[in-house]
């Protein structure tokens, strides 16, 4: 097959069309199964990496060549930091480029500050440790977590974790992690996660805000078949789950993984 083949350097703030919508992005011959595409934005040093190939030949699939494609956003409370990552393999070259192209014409406007202001009012003390916090666990009841955070997880649509995590070798490792990833179908499947200081801040009620700015914000996908709700709950465990199915081969930004994994999904 023939897969498109560029790499580019991105600037947030430049009008300039990515090299993908222009003829200086080649295309050759493909050994493998799938085109790729991927894109990798930090909102804090308002850049980026977007980059076309093709995967190896040797490469498992398990889509039956359907295209599968994996947005995930994460967002610092400690920091006035953001990042957005694509992640798209295709049968088709074109739409891979359809999926970076359009991907990054709506992120570069993403108005990562306002949104990270509203979730630290949510979510957020800006001290290093919390001796009274109290947190909701997955049993609706309210537990001491002296120094913790809190933790929400939502696993997918029928699976949600609450608890407290104790204190550790990272001081409030604050953040949120919110994730997507479809294959084909109308539908997304939306998984999100996150670490707070604030008195109950995981639970049900503060859940919703948070998820209604996600959807204002447009980083969470919503189907009119299938709106989301965050107010199943679970006492299935394993929360270091929780990222697996994100955690595909990422040319320049795999690295970021097992950074954010270990701050907010530490036991």
């Amino acid at each position: 097959m023939v897969c498109s083949n560029c790499a580019e350097t991105i600037t947030l703030n430049s009008s300039k069309p990515l090299n993908i919508t222009t003829s200086s992005c080649p295309k050759k011959e493909a050994t493998g199964l799938m085109c790729t595409g991927s894109l990798y934005i930090n909102y804090e040093q308002k850049t980026g990496f977007m980059d076309l190939g093709n995967l190896p030949d040797y490469t498992l699939l398990m889509s039956n060549r359907a295209t599968v494609k994996t947005n995930l956003t994460m967002i610092w409370f400690d920091k006035a930091r953001a990042i957005h990552s694509l992640q798209s393999s295709c049968s088709d070259n074109a739409a891979c480029t359809q999926d970076v192209n359009t991907t990054y014409n709506f992120m570069k406007n993403f108005k990562y500050e306002e949104l990270h202001q509203k979730l630290r009012e949510l979510l957020h003390v800006n001290q290093a440790a919390v001796a009274n916090l109290t947190c909701s666990d997955s049993q609706g009841r309210n537990v001491l977590c002296a120094n913790g955070f809190c933790q929400f997880n939502r696993k997918d649509r029928f699976t949600v974790e609450r608890k407290c995590v104790n204190q550790g070798a990272i001081s409030n490792p604050a953040g949120l992690i919110v994730g997507s990833t479809s294959t084909g179908e109308p539908d997304s499947d939306v998984a999100f996660i996150y670490a707070c200081n604030k008195q109950l801040c995981n639970g049900n009620d503060t859940n919703i805000k948070v998820q209604n700015l996600l959807i204002e914000y447009k980083i969470w996908p919503i189907s009119e078949t299938n709106p989301p709700s965050v107010l199943e709950t679970s006492t299935r465990s394993n929360g270091n789950m929780i990222l697996a199915k994100f955690h595909q081969p990422m040319t320049h930004c795999q690295w970021i993984f097992p950074l954010i994994i270990t701050l907010l999904l530490r036991k």
